[in-house]
């Protein structure tokens, strides 16, 4: 599998395997990409780095980051899904999953404790009603990374862990140079298309992985090593998971 595809197969495939659980199994939906995502313009490239250092270095650097905020959307068997988390290195990581008119929900990760925030929509979609429907709305469901229905977010909130799965950059293209969001970056491609958006820097960030096709997606990677604090919800807000399942 080639570089690009190594990261988007992982986000959308830990997704997937969530998904697809007995928690979650009837879920799908569509979602059109960030508003965070800012237009592409074009600018000259300033320097002249190889493209496969760029990925390689890029890649180093998210693995390494002390936080990151990842900002986009992701296809997975027809389903399309947009995510929005803060990752924070050995802390964990906190933010919104949404599957369009099959709910969203809102999800912590600290350490090795979960907590999941489905919204009404989301319930409503997996069987729950009446009495249980009103027991859990409005509720974080605390359970733990070892959790068959939501552990693989452990996955998606740790930037090391979703850097590895790059693999070794070899035979990479180096494209035009452009502007995301105020920030120079270059076209770096892999040979099925796939297109990375690279800070042109001695220090380079990847800005954004897109990948076109039905199983395709586009991801933003911002706010690096910017102060970030990933918080437990309020016991008040909780239910314990193993109450359901979970």
């Amino acid at each position: 599998m080639h570089t690009y595809q190594r990261i988007l197969g992982a986000t959308a495939a830990c997704l997937a395997v969530m998904l697809g659980s007995s928690a979650c199994s009837m879920l799908g939906g569509s979602s059109t990409p960030s508003s965070n995502a800012g237009a592409v313009s074009s600018t000259p490239s300033p320097t002249g780095v190889s493209a496969d250092a760029l990925a390689s270095n890029s890649v180093a650097d998210l693995g390494s980051a002390a936080s990151v905020r990842l900002v986009g959307n992701v296809t997975s068997s027809s389903r399309k899904m947009t995510l929005n988390l803060q990752l924070v290195a050995g802390k964990g990581c906190a933010g919104t999953i949404a599957m369009g008119s099959k709910g969203s929900f809102k999800m912590t990760l600290l350490g090795t404790k979960l907590w999941v925030l489905p919204d009404k929509a989301f319930w409503v979609g997996v069987g729950a009603h009446g009495s249980k429907l009103t027991e859990i709305e409005g509720k974080y469901i605390g359970t733990t990374i070892s959790s068959k229905a939501f552990g693989n977010f452990a996955t998606l909130c740790d930037a090391k862990t979703l850097a590895g799965h790059f693999g070794n950059a070899s035979g990479m293209t180096r494209g035009a140079g452009s502007t995301i969001d105020g920030q120079s970056v270059v076209a770096v491609q892999d040979p099925v298309q796939g297109t990375a958006y690279i800070t042109d820097t001695t220090t380079p960030h990847l800005v954004r992985l897109s990948m076109p096709g039905a199983s395709g997606g586009q991801i933003d990677f911002l706010d690096y090593n910017k102060p970030a604090v990933i918080t437990a919800p309020h016991a008040s807000l909780t239910v314990p998971g193993s109450k359901f399942g979970f």
